[in-house]
């Protein structure tokens, strides 16, 4: 993460420290590398810039390398400013880092994976008085123009189906099971066919309120 900079007579060229290569862990370092370099960029407060060359991998493809590099540069670009009236102390934001043409080729669907995270960080991160039911359907409708089907279904349409609440998580097993998290503390596990709630009045201790304490 260490930064030279070196005078030209036209720009600026700075030398990044990315660390050792070592075995079985080359994708890392070229992630790590990718974001090191935004860093500094960010730090000497560059705004555009370009690698001197092609990137040199030792194990691994080239077109691997690329795509690490450029998923770790661009989720490192990402700030939470979004929803800010005011950018933070020292805020600078790099606005471009160009690769050379064949890393920007091999690295396109690493770029569009990162640039989904970082959007999808940012709706995270969104105020409760901002993010409502119907702004974030418009956000979500937004992901029609990379051909994915969106249906937005109003109150009336919930009710008929017999839906009342949200899922706020699924997680997939190694082995395969599927898990998805309700926003009630509900669970439940897919079935083959359906989805089974894994926790029921049934097996739960009987509590009872005191002072306001369950």
């Amino acid at each position: 993460g260490q930064c030279v900079e070196l005078p030209m007579p036209a720009g600026r060229l700075l030398i990044v420290g990315c660390g050792e290569i070592v075995e079985d862990g080359e994708t890392t370092f070229w992630e790590a590398a990718g974001a090191a370099v935004m860093d500094s960029l960010r730090m000497s407060k560059i705004d555009h810039a370009a690698l001197s060359g092609e990137l040199l991998p030792v194990r691994i493809e080239h077109a691997a390398a690329a795509r690490c590099f450029a998923m770790g540069a661009t989720l490192a670009s990402y700030r939470c400013d979004r929803y800010r009236k005011l950018p933070p102390k020292d805020h600078f934001a790099v606005q471009s880092l160009a690769l050379h043409a064949g890393d920007w080729n091999a690295s396109a669907d690493a770029r569009a994976q990162a640039d989904a995270v970082n959007w999808a960080r940012a709706l995270v991160e969104a105020p409760a008085n901002l993010l409502n039911p119907q702004t974030f359907a418009a956000e979500i409708q937004s992901l029609s123009a990379f051909g994915i089907e969106i249906e937005v279904l109003d109150a009336a349409e919930l009710e008929r189906i017999g839906a009342g609440g949200f899922l706020s998580g699924l997680d997939v097993a190694l082995d395969g099971t599927k898990v998805v998290r309700t926003d009630t503390y509900g669970a439940y596990v897919w079935a083959g066919s359906e989805w089974k709630q894994l926790v029921t009045a049934t097996p739960m201790p009987c509590l009872k309120a005191r002072d306001g304490e369950a």
